[in-house]
């Protein structure tokens, strides 16, 4: 129908003046079908094209972490990390984290969380905190199955709504002096507290790169 009506109006419109007048009236002119064009399109006037996309996805809820030493790979220290991210507005947010240790054999409570409350977190979803002096009991270090008084930082990087891994530095003091540079921790989301995933080893391969960061919006959907 359309070709149709383009068909006719152009025969119209050959024809000599008298005819012609009435029939241009009928046909789409280029002008309105440009302004018709226009006011169908969202108002973005007040969008801030300097401002890039957040990459902060929404971690909030239960994680099973490991902390992987450089020295023991294979014997990840199990964490059960409750996290809370705030929206802080402008892409970025903030991270509180309640790091419970988990006894080896179980995975059961063992100590008092290490808590740490507003970390910032970039809006690339990278985030470090200093967790500074902590004992790791003894029944929750696989390594050498004795209490271990360390010192913590953490580089991380929030890599979906269910992942996160980074590194972790500082100072083992005891059970013997060891610098912890080369670790690394990472953590999947648990959905089912009364029966744990199998603890991440190292960061998962569906992790190796961000995946293009989820808007802000997303935050509503945590745990």
């Amino acid at each position: 129908m359309i070709g149709r009506a383009r068909t006719t109006c152009r025969r119209w419109l050959s024809i000599g003046g008298l005819v012609l007048l009435p029939l241009v009236a009928g046909c789409p002119q280029p002008q309105e079908k440009f302004d018709n064009f226009i006011a169908r399109l969202p108002d973005m006037s007040g969008l801030d094209y300097s401002v890039k996309p957040s990459m902060v996805y929404n971690v909030t809820g239960p994680f099973l972490m490991g902390f992987a030493a450089s020295v023991a790979p294979d014997k990840p220290i199990a964490i059960l990390s409750t996290q809370k991210l705030t929206d802080n507005g402008d892409g970025t947010a903030t991270l509180d984290l309640s790091l419970q240790p988990l006894t080896y054999m179980g995975l059961k409570p063992s100590g008092p969380p290490i808590v740490k409350t507003g970390i910032p977190v970039t809006a690339t979803g990278t985030f470090m905190v200093d967790l500074g002096q902590q004992i790791v009991p003894a029944d929750a270090n696989p390594v050498t199955m004795t209490d271990l008084v360390a010192t913590i930082q953490l580089a991380g990087t929030l890599f979906s709504a269910d992942t996160e891994c980074g590194d972790v530095t500082g100072m083992v003091t005891m059970p013997a002096p060891l610098d912890l540079a080369g670790s690394h921790f990472f953590a999947i989301r648990v959905t089912d507290m009364s029966n744990l995933p199998a603890l991440p080893a190292k960061c998962p391969a569906a992790a190796s790169t961000p995946d293009g960061g989820a808007p802000m919006d997303m935050l509503s959907t945590g745990g």
